[in-house]
């Protein structure tokens, strides 16, 4: 039944985009509901409210007010090669928006259209190489938790949304599908945000030297850095900055790094709702990995790993491990660990495809929501938060009232 409604999401878009999405998520194969997926990005940024101060939406809208008629994106370029800016998108999407509109809903537009549309891309190529079976609850759950990751939400601060978006297609056609061309797109979310240079890095990294040999030692690395990440602090990656002299490297990357690793960053992130909430969260979050990891080392006999799937949970493991180290570092450390979580999902299920019969297998997938629920309770109080609450109850056309 569920299964006939979702192949009708389309339909429902218009009346209510929030019934119309969950709804298109129990089947992603059918093209129309791929388009309700990539649209209600769209519409979740045109319905922002910019009403809080506090949110990064409303930053961006100050921006966008503010910024100069003048500038050219030959300034913009200018700029960033004299190092007086890190990263070049943002302005060059403000130049382009403002010769069309003066609507900062407009450029949220935009800004969900393009996120949105490199999610589902993304979760297309994992289909495809997954062999996902929709119209089960498990399905439902990894996919639910796929949007979890990139979260609406997330739209709000431009940069990040659309870097990660671009970054995780991209690295995918990079490392599973050993596409090298890929790596320019991957080089390119350097220019959308500049902390992207360290995803970029570790990436290359895993394509030269992560193989499937490398499960065990990778397996005592996710183990250890998931257990120690909960008493590394930011002073410890502040320390590890001023020691590389990375300015003798590259002075901006050098100021930016040492401003996110700063007591001053420290203390006001400590301030935040949002960064006690995600602690809070990730304690839930490492426990689950330790005991995944666990479970997957004493039962390694019972499954038949795939020597594709032997590489996947090779990534899986080096991605963890890198994750968790990053974890305190400042506000961004939690975007590191991403990746690991993407590839942990979706092998996850393939295990429990494979042998549906294991009962364990079930059982993790059912517990995702509740170990994630932390981070669930965030996107909708933060949703509640910044958006025009008309998206909650009524019909998508109210929206241009």
């Amino acid at each position: 039944m569920l299964r006939k409604l979702s192949d009708g999401s389309i339909l429902i878009l218009p009346i209510s985009p929030i019934l119309s999405f969950l709804l298109s998520l129990n089947n992603l194969r059918n093209k129309l509901n791929g388009c309700v997926f990539v649209i209600f990005y769209a519409l979740f940024g045109f319905a922002h409210s910019f009403s809080d101060p506090r949110a990064d939406c409303y930053r961006k809208m100050v921006a966008f007010e503010t910024f100069a008629s003048t500038t050219t994106i030959t300034d913009i370029w200018n700029d960033f090669l004299s190092g007086n800016t890190f990263d070049i998108f943002e302005g060059m999407l403000f130049i382009v928006c403002s010769n069309i509109t003066t609507n900062i809903k407009v450029v949220f537009f935009i800004v969900g259209l393009i996120g949105g549309l490199f999610a589902y891309l993304f979760l297309s190529k994992i289909q495809k190489y997954m062999q996902l079976h929709y119209g089960n609850r498990c399905t439902y759950i990894i996919t639910i938790l796929y949007v979890l990751l990139y979260n609406p939400v997330a739209i709000g601060g431009i940069r990040n949304f659309i870097a990660m978006t671009i970054f995780s297609y991209y690295a995918f056609l990079f490392l599973i599908e050993k596409k090298n061309t890929a790596l320019l797109g991957v080089l390119s979310t350097s220019l959308i945000h500049f902390s992207f240079i360290l995803n970029i890095c570790v990436v290359i990294i895993a394509r030269l030297f992560v193989t499937k040999r490398h499960v065990n030692i990778l397996w005592w690395t996710a183990i250890v850095s998931c257990i120690s990440s909960v008493f590394i602090t930011p002073d410890f990656w502040g320390n590890i900055i001023q020691n590389l002299n990375l300015g003798n490297f590259n002075q901006a990357m050098e100021s930016r790094a040492s401003s996110y690793a700063s007591e001053e960053t420290a203390a006001a992130f400590e301030q935040s709702l949002t960064v006690q909430l995600q602690r809070v969260g990730n304690y839930f979050i490492r426990g689950f990995y330790v005991l995944f990891l666990i479970y997957l080392r004493k039962n390694e006999n019972k499954f038949s790993i795939s020597s594709f799937d032997s590489v996947l949970y090779a990534y899986m493991l080096f991605f963890l491990t890198f994750g968790y180290l990053m974890t305190s570092f400042s506000v961004v450390g939690n975007r590191y660990l991403l990746l690991g979580y993407f590839i942990s999902y979706f092998f996850l299920l393939k295990l429990y495809i494979q042998h549906p019969d294991i009962y364990k297998l079930n059982k993790y997938i059912k517990s995702l929501p509740w170990v994630f629920g932390v981070n669930f309770a965030w996107l909708v109080m933060n949703a509640w938060f910044v958006l025009d609450h008309r998206f909650f109850f009524l019909p998508a056309p109210f929206l241009l009232l």
